[in-house]
């Protein structure tokens, strides 16, 4: 009835005991930090979603730091910057030096800078994610804007062409998006390419039947072009698609103005009154034309 002999244990039996511990320490670790990371996150989209971008950044930093991998958290942190578009009262970005956004170095650097790092840090972890070359592309629409008003025109057409480049990676990458067509054509319509911003439009129509403010915009590119009758059906078809789009109307009734007819044009503008009752260039329009005269128009 007593014990039998010890048995001796293999020598490789502790070092294997000891790196499974080792392994189920480094996991649970590991599910701690993806764990804290997931919960930063989504406070900061909260704290994005409000605008509040020290706390939506802060909370972007501590996802990076127990998760550097989150690719989507580069995405989201770009997109603060992108959105916050820190400028003076004029609307030109401020360069500025912010330790917990900014290497070490202490370079002065704008939103612009910041949010295309944060894109290229998505492209590394997520090559094929479409949304990072519409916000870059973005970037560079708004920079372009900002040239514009800086009357650094060469800049600017620079920033627009390059603009369309990454809105067309974004289309290789996702051709069913009808906003990369549109944002596309609307850089085209900022370097006075008409027939280019006219194909853009189109194909966003395609992807989108209904997609009133293409239907307007493709409008304004045939006017611009002289092609009056082909402007007059997309600004109608706009009309028909999302009846209470004043512009829609507005543009029609400049339309008719500009091709002789009083009568198509005060329905119009009497239309455009309708949807927006306090808008006086329509009134002016309306009160002229009852009495038999043509106001004067800043334009279309």
């Amino acid at each position: 009835g007593g014990r039998g002999p010890a048995v001796a244990r293999p020598g490789w039996v502790r070092p294997v005991e000891a790196g499974l511990a080792a392994l189920a320490v480094a996991a649970c670790v590991m599910w701690v930090r993806v764990f804290l990371a997931d919960v930063h996150h989504n406070i900061a989209i909260a704290y994005s979603k409000q605008g509040a971008w020290p706390e939506a950044l802060s909370n972007y930093n501590a996802v990076i730091r127990f998760n550097s991998t989150y690719g989507m958290t580069h995405y989201f942190k770009g997109n603060v910057y992108n959105d916050r578009w820190d400028a003076d009262e004029r609307g030109f970005l401020k360069a500025t030096y912010d330790p917990d956004s900014d290497p070490p170095c202490g370079r002065p650097r704008t939103d612009a800078d910041r949010a295309l790092e944060k894109y290229l840090d998505v492209k590394r972890l997520m090559p094929n994610y479409v949304q990072t070359h519409f916000q870059v592309a973005n970037v560079y629409k708004k920079l372009a804007q900002q040239y514009e008003r800086e009357e650094r025109k060469a800049d600017s057409v620079e920033m627009w062409r390059t603009s369309i480049e990454h809105y067309r990676r974004a289309i290789r990458l996702e051709p069913v998006f009808p906003r990369n067509y549109f944002e596309m054509a609307w850089a085209y319509v900022n370097l006075g390419q008409w027939t280019d911003a006219e194909a853009a439009f189109v194909a966003a129509l395609k992807k989108k039947p209904d997609y009133a403010e293409a239907y307007v915009n493709l409008g304004n590119v045939y006017y611009m072009q002289k092609k009056y009758r082909q402007a007059e059906w997309a600004y109608t078809r706009a009309g028909e698609v999302e009846p209470g789009f004043a512009n829609a109307h507005r543009n029609l009734a400049v339309l008719y103005l500009k091709t002789g007819r009083a009568s198509q044009s005060l329905a119009a503008w009497t239309k455009v009154l309708q949807i927006t009752p306090n808008d006086q260039q329509a009134k002016e329009m309306v009160t002229g034309l009852l009495q038999g005269r043509v106001p004067k128009m800043g334009g279309q």
